[in-house]
């Protein structure tokens, strides 16, 4: 790998650290170890010498403590530590068994007694059990549980949810893993209520995000993992860019010791389970092996480690559903819908001559055949998927002194997926997809002195993705609309993107899409102690760049969502169009820098509280749009670099307009307050309140280049006045003189001149406001931890936040909804105009608990439960992903349960290993010892889901987002029943009726839960130990242990021949399926 020149540059390194000499507070994931120094009695004992030794390392640090006895090693990183401490007139201390893990903040008090300094005193004891100095509500998962408990694809990054008060954002519906533009193990966390992009992930204390999408970047494997500290609520001021979590991993590293090992999983299908519905097997077939090894260069002083993990793995995908026409209904016999079409077709039958004959000729040739004869409902099967993961971590850990520590890791993954196709059914595809990923760091820490330490980090990640598919008809021969109607695309391409029908069938984007983003930066901080403060201040640079060639949208994008018919299917096949889509293509390149500041003071106020006061600086710096590409809505400008463009569509160089679009702004300080208070021994009480922001995902920049004159794209919208007809749809619409605007598309390059020409209608995609600004969430808790034994520990926290200023996406021209104008938008220059505003918020309340037991004799387990309610106007605010709020002209009737509820969740998680039986005979103890189980067991809520109001556009604002209207008298329930009947009708659809015409439906926002989560992932071990070095495991691992159905939500579009059913089971969730593994380690 070619490095990047900011790393090859000593001259610019040599001149950071003494430009940034300040030190860093949990600097690269380092964890910070204080306590009070006291004698017998009690009185602090002043200048007690403090050595905390790494035992696998033989790294000695020394501080001494203060006149209040306080000490403190403000870095220290994670691992194995004896802590000592001597004075004269008192016997020596000695503290074995510290464990210190990834960014936590523990305290361990010394306690001395009077004798002599050659005699000493032991103590044994392991990590620290509770939080005795700041206010944030974390957990840690350490190597052992990494390790050890069961996980699906060894991806590490799926135990952040053992944590309280995290949900997957990728299975709630506000979550998007885009899948032409990332990696498939990409993940992310929502604490405490908060949106896609509010969790932090950190590598070695550098960002490790994917920031296009504002999710977590590929992670290294459960071998290459030390540890990882999920940082929940309340952190302090040494965090910024997240207002939810930060997730603090860190990698492994040699020791004075040779250790290494090889690992092989195997996984088939032989024992899986079939899915409830298609009654198929998952067919994953997947086989991932590697090694690691990690040991010392220079005793003491310099230690590698290397790991390499490939995965090999092909599968098809059984449990796919849809609706699509069946023989009947192309032979015009809707009887067996349950519902009376609407527009005059008596006994829902229609004449065959008035179809459109592209739409039979695609149902025909490109679909498969329906088999329900109500709904259209069919399983489906694609074809095999194969796919290549290669991955390395490589590390070095040099200290040349006592003043010095640094560390090189480099984190290396390459993705490949064939492509495949199965003609004669276009929904069967597996686009073809290739990626690469790099996360590099250097890590500095210096020790000034025992009180002053700096501490610099320089960062570079990569991240490329490549996408594209071809479908295929019955004939073999690519499928692309073009071959069907009157339409153009780009020359030379043939490929589909999302033609769809409400309620029933809808096609995946295929088209070729690039995504490059990449980033670098330097985090570079001071830890200074003075008395019983510990002052800490820091910068952050962190630039990045995304930037996007795709051939979205330049195939058009057409929907069917049964406006004419009251059924998508039969519209379908009467080629009535609701919506079509098409633009010139998108390219977007968009770069910008995070710049954050901040200063902290921690204060011992006494022995056993501690006061945290920081304050934290995140300025807005928007991010620029290359060669201007993009507008803003501003009413009544009128723009001078686009003299033709209609009034208040503005770009980059008119007044008022930079090309950052967005403006800057300079105000987001961020106070960040917390006490903790030890109120007993083995009781702490702790509160915290603090100011947090995060930047937006450049995803979000998208779509606001596809505006004219750069790009244009149309979305016209019928009207009774101006239909669009399937086979011709350009035909009636009066912008371009009926015939496609297209070509020209983009990537024929040069820049538009400034007499370029804007049809009429123009579309607006998505477009800044003047006013925008990031959001803001304050966020607050209450807690208390009770230790409840040597090794077992209560945790019991009151979390809450409040958001504003959130983005979300309003349509400033939707259709009116008066009937004399129903449907026909204000502005006759303007199409849809979809802006992104700031004027969204949201709340979050919840209990979390937590009771954890350490491990020790064998056993660790640890429980959490949530209980929450989140409200928002909006649950994500990505241009790119999501459309106009339902309700433009009123944004509170777009308040209520948000995406991201989910009330209930419990997850459990354990680890036992039977006794090792060492005074047994050889055979006894290689059958009979050290056996093994770990598991994982999660309850959760259901997804929060509302009623639609049929065709969705019944309020004629043409925003597809209206709600069904209640039935007064009839009442509401769910879940009623047997299975068979729960699944046939899982809620009284009687109560709910279409919306009526010009209005947006009187029921509320995710008014209804779906069917709860239950599953559990276990693992059965069997372990051998060879001459107290070489260890032996194989382990089995069952995933949906217990084979759990977890249902889907309802289909809740009450035009819909299975609305009120559950069809299909849920994605996140799959039926039983198991591995096998071996591995050696020494």
């Amino acid at each position: 790998m070619r490095s990047h020149p900011f790393f090859r540059s000593p001259v610019l390194y040599a001149s950071l650290v003494p430009l940034f000499s300040i030190a860093a507070l949990a600097q690269g994931g380092s964890a910070v170890l204080s306590g009070t120094v006291t004698d017998a009695s009690g009185a602090a004992v002043p200048n007690a010498h403090v050595t905390a030794t790494n035992v696998d390392t033989n790294l000695v640090l020394n501080t001494d403590s203060n006149n209040s006895g306080l000490y403190r090693f403000p870095t220290i990183p994670p691992g194995r530590y004896v802590i000592s401490s001597n004075v004269k007139g008192f016997q020596k201390f000695q503290q074995t068994g510290v464990v210190l893990t990834v960014s936590q903040q523990a305290t361990i008090d010394i306690g001395l007694h009077v004798g002599s300094e050659s005699e000493t005193v032991n103590v044994t004891a392991g990590a620290p059990l509770m939080n005795t100095t700041n206010a944030e509500v974390s957990n840690t998962v350490g190597e052992h549980a990494i390790r050890e408990l069961p996980l699906n694809g060894r991806d590490p990054s799926s135990l952040v949810l053992l944590s309280p008060g995290t949900v997957n954002v990728l299975n709630t519906g506000a979550g998007t893993l885009q899948g032409e533009t990332t990696f498939p193990n990409e993940s992310g966390a929502s604490a405490g209520g908060g949106r896609q992009g509010s969790t932090l992930y950190l590598l070695d204390g550098v960002p490790n995000m994917d920031t296009y999408m504002s999710l977590s970047a590929p992670t290294p494997n459960a071998d290459a993992t030390s540890e990882f500290r999920v940082i929940s609520n309340n952190f302090d001021a040494h965090y910024g860019f997240s207002p939810g979590a930060v997730v603090s991993i860190d990698t492994k590293s040699g020791t004075n010791a040779l250790h290494g090992g090889a690992f092989e999983f195997l996984r088939n299908n032989a024992l899986n389970s079939a899915d409830y519905f298609s009654k198929q097997v998952d067919s994953l077939k997947r086989n991932q092996f590697g090694g690691f090894l990690g040991g010392p260069v220079i005793k003491d002083r310099l230690f590698f480690f290397g790991n390499y993990q490939g995965t090999r793995q092909s599968t098809t995908s059984t449990a796919n559903s849809t609706n699509t026409p069946t023989a009947a209904m192309l032979n015009g016999d809707f009887s067996a819908y349950p519902k009376a079409l609407t527009g005059g077709f008596v006994n829902n039958r229609i004449d065959p001559s008035l179809f459109n004959p592209a739409a039979v000729q695609i149902a025909k040739t490109a679909l498969p055949l329906g088999q329900d004869a109500a709904s259209g409902l069919v399983y489906y099967t694609v074809p095999k998927t194969i796919e290549t993961y290669n991955e390395g971590t490589g590390r070095i850990d040099y200290t040349p002194n006592d003043k010095h520590r640094l560390t090189l890791r480099s984190f290396i993954q390459y993705y490949n997926r064939s492509e495949a196709a199965t003609p004669g059914n276009i929904l069967a595809l597996n686009t073809g997809k290739q990626g690469k990923f790099f996360n590099e760091v250097l890590n500095h820490t210096w020790t000034v002195s025992p009180s002053l330490i700096n501490a610099l980090s320089l960062f570079w990640n990569q991240e490329h993705v490549y996408n594209v598919g071809q479908p295929l008809n019955s004939s073999g021969s690519p499928f692309c609309l073009s071959r069907y109607i009157n339409v153009s695309e780009p020359a030379g391409t043939c490929y589909s993107e999302g033609l769809n029908a409400s309620g029933g069938f809808s096609l995946q984007y295929s088209e070729y899409t690039g995504e490059m983003r990449r980033s670098w930066g330097f985090s570079d901080f001071i830890t200074k102690i003075v008395g019983n403060h510990t002052i800490t201040a820091g910068v952050d640079l962190w630039h990045q760049r995304a930037r996007e060639l795709t051939y979205y949208p330049a195939a058009p994008i057409i929907s069917f969502n049964g406006y004419s018919t009251g059924f998508g299917l039969a519209d379908f096949l009467l080629g009535r169009v609701s919506t079509y889509t098409q633009g010139a293509g998108e390219i977007a390149d968009v770069s910008g820098n995070l710049l954050g500041a901040y200063a902290q003071d921690q204060f011992k106020l006494r022995s056993n509280i501690t006061v945290t006061a920081g304050l934290r600086w995140d300025p807005n710096l928007a991010p620029q749009s290359k060669d201007g590409r993009g507008a803003v809505w501003n009413p009544g400008q009128q723009s001078t670099v686009f003299p033709n463009a209609p009034k208040g569509l503005v770009f980059p160089g008119d007044n008022g307009v930079s090309a950052g679009l967005a403006p800057n702004t300079y105000g987001y300080f961020e106070p960040r307050l917390a006490v903790a208070w030890q109120v007993h021994p083995k009781t702490t009480f702790r509160a915290g309140f603090g100011l947090f922001t995060a930047p937006l995902p450049y995803s979000s920049y998208n779509h606001v280049a596809d505006v004219t004159p750069f790009s244009p794209t149309y979305t016209l919208n019928e009207t009774a006045s101006t239909p669009i007809n399937f086979s011709n749809p350009w035909a009636n619409f009066a912008g371009t003189g009926g015939v496609s605007p297209f070509p020209p598309f983009v990537y024929s390059g040069g820049t538009p001149p400034s007499n370029s020409t804007f049809a009429s209608p123009t579309s607006v995609p998505a477009a800044f406001t003047p006013k925008f600004k990031l959001g803001m969430t304050q966020s607050w808790n209450a807690s208390v931890e009770q230790q409840l034994g040597n090794d077992v520990v209560l945790h019991l926290a009151y979390v809450g936040s409040q958001s504003y200023h959130q983005s979300l996406i309003l349509d400033e021209n939707p259709g009116q909804t008066a009937a004399a104008v129903r449907g026909v938008r204000a502005m006759s220059d303007f199409g849809q105009i979809l802006t992104i505003q700031s004027i969204g918020t949201a709340s979050y309340n919840s209990l979390q608990v937590q009771i954890e037991k350490r491990f020790s004799h064998n056993f660790q387990a640890q429980s959490s439960f949530t209980w929450s309610r989140n409200l928002d106007i909006a649950s994500s605010g990505n241009a790119s992903f999501t459309s106009s709020i339902a309700n433009p002209y009123n944004v509170r009737y777009n308040r209520g349960i948000s995406d991201l509820n989910v009330p209930l969740v419990s997850v459990t998680n354990l680890v036992y290993t039977t006794p090792a039986l060492n005074g047994w005979n050889s055979i006894a103890r290689g059958v009979l010892g050290e056996w093994e189980i770990s598991a994982i067991y999660t309850m959760q809520s259901g997804s929060p889901f509302g009623i639609s109001g049929g065709s969705g556009n019944n309020s004629g604002a043409n925003e597809n987002g209206d709600r069904a209207d209640s039935v007064f008298g009839i009442p509401v329930q769910t879940h009623q029943g047997s299975k068979e009947q729960w699944l046939n009708q899982y809620f009284t659809t009687a109560a709910f009726t279409t919306n009526a015409p010009g209005t947006f439906g009187n029921t509320g926002r995710n008014i209804l839960k779906g069917p709860g989560v239950n599953y559990s992932d276990a693992a059965l071990m069997k372990n051998w130990t060879a001459r107290d070095r070489y260890h032996l495991q194989f382990r089995w691992e069952l995933f949906n242990a217990f084979n759990h159905t977890n249902f889907a939500t309802p289909n809740n579009n009450p035009t819909s021949g299975t609305y009120g059913q559950i069809t299909a089971t849920s994605s996140g969730v799959r039926p039983r399926v198991m591995q096998a593994g071996l591995k050696l380690t020494f």
